[in-house]
Formats: structure tokens, sequence, C-alpha cells
């Protein structure tokens, strides 16, 4: 009988773990962002975890399951009181648009008539603005936000049965990751053909990387918003949920931040005559929004992975236009990966 040679049985090896990894690929390739997520999550949460399990007397179960029940509560509960103000608010103002048109022209007339008065001061500036360019402009944008907040509100109710499933699998995805995420670093270690300590400072870095978009970046953005919410309510604009919504995402995108929000419309106020409600956006963002993320970003963000906000800015606009909303989590972390690399490359392999 001839011998098989080590290289052909390496060769068919490859061969059979070429096929099976693109059938498990296949197969799973509908829940490969839950997955990752779930991964994600639970590296996360495993701090929690294990604060409960010496709290329980190394009862690990148990500590999954109460692991679990706090993400549902952090999650379900204010996804679901976020969705009724979402849908609420583009219906309001769907209905606002189409039967409160005349009001709404009325108030542009009015601006207008005040920006041209304050332009005529201004000397060099003869230009005098078009009210009817800016009506048309108006119920323009207005109608196509407001079909775009519709849809998306449909959208978000269509959707619901795929959410909730979606959601109880990665329930189950997390609980039984959560143990195990000790024994992934050590299996990532051993698949690996690079040194150890190598592959942990990847494996740190992209779990310092998250943590630190979670803590660092999404809860800073998050105490903005409801801070930006606030004193938008508190000066009496409509709406608020919706603009609440708006910050936080600018929040998350450096350089930018609530003021592209918040300038506007305190100026808007000041110039249309309301002196207190622009007083109260603009100092708020001055006074309080400005300083919130200097103080939270200091006790919350850790350092140990420094990305430049340029490189940041853009791996999060990248990440957002290739993976969609979890881009903001993936690029971000592709991107200290590859900076990781490219620092390993310069100690390791470089001479």
């Amino acid at each position: 009988m001839p011998t098989v040679t080590n290289n052909k049985k390496r060769v068919f090896f490859y061969i059979v773990w070429l096929i099976t990894a693109f059938g498990a690929y296949k197969v799973l390739n509908g829940y490969l962002s839950l997955i990752v997520i779930s991964i994600m999550y639970s590296i996360l949460v495993h701090p929690v975890y294990l604060w409960l399990t010496k709290k329980l007397r190394n009862n690990t179960k148990l500590a999954s399951i109460l692991t679990i029940i706090i993400s549902f509560f952090i999650i379900v509960v204010p996804l679901i009181l976020a969705g009724n103000l979402f849908v609420s608010e583009a219906l309001r103002f769907k209905e606002t648009v189409l039967f409160d048109g005349g009001s709404a022209l009325t108030s542009v007339d009015r601006y207008v008539a005040i920006a041209n008065d304050l332009t005529s001061r201004i000397p060099g500036i003869n230009d005098v603005i078009d009210p009817k360019n800016i009506e048309n402009l108006v119920i323009t944008g207005a109608k196509n936000v407001s079909k775009f907040l519709v849809s998306k509100a449909l959208h978000i109710g269509s959707s619901s049965v795929a959410i909730i499933t979606d959601f109880f699998l990665f329930l189950i995805v997390v609980y039984f990751m959560i143990p195990k995420i000790p024994k992934l670093r050590e299996y990532i270690q051993k698949v690996s053909p690079l040194e150890d300590k190598i592959d942990r400072l990847y494996m740190d870095r992209a779990t310092t990387m998250m943590v630190t978009l979670v803590k660092g970046t999404f809860l800073i953005a998050l105490v903005q918003g409801m801070f930006g919410g606030l004193f938008l309510w508190l000066a009496g604009v409509d709406f608020v949920f919706t603009l609440s919504l708006a910050m936080v995402i600018l929040a998350v995108l450096p350089i930018i931040g609530t003021a592209f929000v918040t300038i506007p419309i305190g100026l808007f106020l000041l110039a249309s005559g309301d002196m207190v409600g622009g007083s109260i956006i603009l100092l708020g963002q001055i006074i309080v929004m400005s300083n919130v993320d200097n103080i939270l970003r200091a006790e919350l963000a850790s350092r140990e992975t420094p990305l430049h906000p340029a490189l940041l800015l853009l791996s999060l606009i990248g990440g957002l236009q290739i993976f969609g909303f979890l881009g903001f989590i993936y690029g971000p972390v592709l991107m200290i990966l590859f900076m990781t690399s490219m620092e390993i490359y310069l100690k390791h392999y470089k001479y």
C-alpha cells in the first residue's frame, strides 16, 4: 500500500479545512454581526460576571443568569422607551408639517424679516433674502425629513419580530460566552502562530478600545445628549427627543459634538426675540455640556489605546459607511489593530 507523505496530508487537511470553514461561514453568515456583538458585550460585562461569581460563591450559572437579567434591563427597557418616543415624535412632526403649514410659513416670514433687518445694519451688505425662496426650502426640507422619520418609525415597527428574535439569540450567546472569555483568549493564543505576548497585545488593545468606546465615548455622548435635551426642553423647543438623539450621535464624532445642534438653535432663539430660551441653551452648552466631556473622560476613558482624533473620526465615519451602525465599534477597533500591527512590525519584524 503506498504511503502518504506529510505534505499530501497537510494539503488534504487544508482543503478539508477550507471547505468546512466556507460551510460554517455560509451557515452563520446571517448571524456574524450578532456573534461579534455578543462576544464584545460578553467582554464588557465580564467584570460584572466575575464580581457576581465571587459574591455567589462561584455559582457561575446563577452569575451568568443575573448578568443576563441586568443586560435585559440595561438594553431592552431604554430601547422600548426610546422607540416609543421616536415613533410618536416622527408622527407628530409629520402632522405638524401637513396641518400646521400656515403658522410655520408665518414664522418663516417673521424670521426672514429679522434676518434682513440684521444684515441691513452691516456695512457693505445690500442683499435681501426672499421669503418665498426660504418658504419653498422649508416646505421641501420639512416634508423630506418627515418622510424619513416616518419611514424609519414604520421600519422599526415592521421589523420588531426580527429584532426580538435576534435579541433573545443575543442573550443566549452571551449566557454561554461570558464564562468562556478566559478560555477564548487561551484558544486564540494556541491557534495563533505569533508569540503569546504579541497575541496578548492584540487582544488587550482591542478590548481596551471597546471599553474606551463604550465608557469613554458612548456614555459621555449619552450624558451630553441628555443634558442637551434638558436645556432644549427648558427653552421650550419642540421635538426634544429627536434633537437629543441627533446630539448623542454627533457627540460620538470627534471635533463636531453637540454644539452643531445647540448653537444654531440658541442663536436662532436669540434672533427671534426669545432671550431666555436662547440664553439657556447657549449657556448650557458653554458651561455644562462642553465640560461634561472633560470631566467624565478623565474618569471613564482609558488612555492605553490612544487614537489621534483625526484617525478616530475617519475610522468612525468609514466604519459606518462599510458596516452600518455597528461601524461605530468595528471601525475604531480595526484601526487600533492596524496601528498595533505597525507597532509590532517596527519592534519585532523590521530588522
